[in-house]
């Protein structure tokens, strides 16, 4: 979930004010999943980070593979070659985690072995109004992104501007109408609103997509400050306490997902030249997305060795051991798979390259 920019928006420089927004991001999801002892949260509308993360990924989709779709790259290369080894080892790694937390803590589903075999072939659950994956609930968004993507490689690389255009208000309009009847866009990650989720994914990661378009062409402006700007307008869009009025509440979150996040990322393009603050940056860019499925499993088994009443004590040392962890697993797993599975693959096209063909074969 991370791409390169240079002068072309190539090379070894990386866009690191998004990576800082989305390390704020995914520290938010983590803070809304853990709730204090009286029962609220420092981040209540933390679910919305979701919407932040689909719009990110559209964007980093559009700038590190825009250029070789249109060159080509198929689908199913894009998803075995790509996206999968990018996604999938820490996707592994934290089913496994969340079903030895869930053995641990007695939380065990009403088929143990069927969910985890279910949960690591990424398929959900379709029934029962149950979590799609029981053993990591945040899995649901990687399921919904894996689909957008799909979506960019068959569709949205061949739209121009009205196209995409077009598929942002219909998605719109979905999402209108999902909210409306669910009272909330806190949809996906359950079966009755995995409906909200496709609404959800299909607004924001074409926004993306469309954001990475107009800046790859310098229609956007650059905005002094943005940066600030952004991680100010981020931790409000999250924090903003609930009204507890549904249709306030509604609207609200319509506008931090249509107009507010789209606007965020515009301000958080702006570089910044501090090589301390880049560091720090990539560091939550990298954290992000281990953070963001390691967190739950950390807390369903803390919870049950700390005690079963929700409490700050419980929260701050599940954020401190999913935050160490994350960094761990990082550094000493996902990292040295992803570089091991990129060399295969490289060995592979290789070794296809210089295979001969019948043509070229002398008798």
């Amino acid at each position: 979930m991370i791409y390169q920019q240079g002068q072309n928006m190539t090379g070894n420089a990386r866009f690191n004010g998004l990576d800082w927004l989305r390390g704020v991001a995914a520290i938010a999801v983590m803070i809304f999943h853990y709730q204090i002892a009286d029962s609220s949260h420092w981040a209540p509308r933390g679910y919305l980070a979701v919407d932040f993360f689909f719009a990110l990924s559209g964007m980093v989709m559009g700038a590190a593979y825009e250029k070789r779709l249109s060159a080509g790259l198929r689908l199913p290369d894009f998803m075995l070659k790509v996206r999968l080894p990018r996604l999938y080892p820490l996707l592994l790694l934290s089913t496994c985690a969340g079903c030895a937390a869930a053995y641990l803590a007695h939380q065990l589903p009403a088929s143990p072995d069927l969910s985890f075999l279910s949960q690591i072939l990424l398929i959900p659950a379709v029934s029962g109004g149950r979590t799609l994956y029981p053993y990591d609930i945040a899995t649901w968004s990687i399921l919904f992104e894996l689909f957008a993507n799909a979506c960019h490689v068959l569709f949205l690389r061949r739209m121009g501007t009205a196209g995409l255009t077009g598929v942002m208000a219909a998605s719109a309009v979905m999402l209108v109408l999902c909210g409306h009847h669910f009272g909330t866009l806190d949809l996906g990650a359950r079966t009755t609103t995995a409906v909200g989720a496709v609404a959800r994914v299909g607004y924001s990661y074409t926004a993306g997509v469309l954001i990475w378009r107009f800046h790859k062409e310098h229609r956007l402006p650059r905005i002094p400050g943005g940066l600030a700007i952004a991680t100010a307008g981020l931790i409000a869009c999250l924090t903003c306490p609930l009204t507890h009025r549904s249709a306030i509440d509604l609207a609200m979150d319509m506008g931090a997902v249509i107009f507010g996040f789209p606007a965020l990322i515009i301000a958080g393009l702006k570089s910044v030249d501090s090589l301390r603050a880049n560091s720090i940056f990539s560091w939550m860019g990298e954290i992000s997305y281990p953070l963001y499925l390691l967190h739950d499993p950390v807390h369903v088994w803390l919870s049950k060795q700390l005690g079963a009443t929700p409490s700050a004590q419980i929260a701050l040392a599940s954020a401190i051991t999913a935050i160490c962890l994350s960094w761990v697993s990082l550094v000493f797993y996902d990292i040295p798979i992803r570089t091991a599975l990129q060399a295969s693959i490289r060995r592979r096209q290789n070794l296809h390259r210089e295979k001969p063909s019948p043509s070229t074969i002398k008798l």
